[in-house]
């Protein structure tokens, strides 16, 4: 069970989150690998994405471009 405790400034009772610990007794002959859950799917997204991002951000800066005004000003 989380440990409870109260707020200094607000008075309200905060409860920190649970934890769940489970441990496992392996005989000497027998190995745990953790299995590759994300394997290379991921990569290839993050490649699509960071390109667009990067082509989104170029066009971004072409049209905004405004010599002698602060970012803050335009919209």
């Amino acid at each position: 069970m989380g440990r409870t405790k109260k707020d200094k400034l607000q008075g309200a009772i905060i409860k920190e989150d649970d934890r769940k610990i489970a441990y496992v007794v392996l005989s000497k002959d027998q190995s745990f690998v953790f299995p590759d859950l994300f394997k290379d799917a991921k990569s290839d997204i993050d490649e699509k994405t960071i390109n667009e991002s990067k082509q989104d951000l170029q066009e971004y800066i072409k049209v905004n471009k405004a010599p002698g005004l602060p970012g803050w000003f335009r919209i």
